[in-house]
């Protein structure tokens, strides 16, 4: 999961900083360069992924729903390439209720 300050605060400020400077889930990293080193790809790949985010977050934003390869239509936040990056890797749990 990569976020920005402003995807951030969209998530909630507290619950953010709890998962980030409590529990550690998040690594920050300055600008695309040190995101592409730190996630292990291209940083022209990268570049190129959250540029073409960013036009569809333009879209979203003047009204047009468009799909993204993986079928997401809500694009809130835009990214630039020389800001802070907060990276957390996300994998699978299992929860379960037991009844009575």
């Amino acid at each position: 999961m990569v976020m920005n300050a402003k995807s951030a605060e969209g998530f909630g400020l507290p619950a953010f900083n709890f998962y980030s400077k409590i529990k550690g889930f998040f690594t920050e990293v300055e600008k695309v360069d040190k995101l592409a080193e730190h996630i292990g790809c291209d940083k022209e790949a990268l570049t190129e992924t959250l540029q073409n985010y960013n036009n569809l977050v333009q879209e979203y934003a003047a009204g047009n729903e468009r799909k993204d390869s993986f079928g997401k239509t809500v694009f809130p936040v835009d990214f630039k390439l020389d800001e802070t990056f907060y990276v957390a890797t996300v994998t699978p749990a299992v929860h379960y209720t037991m009844e009575d």
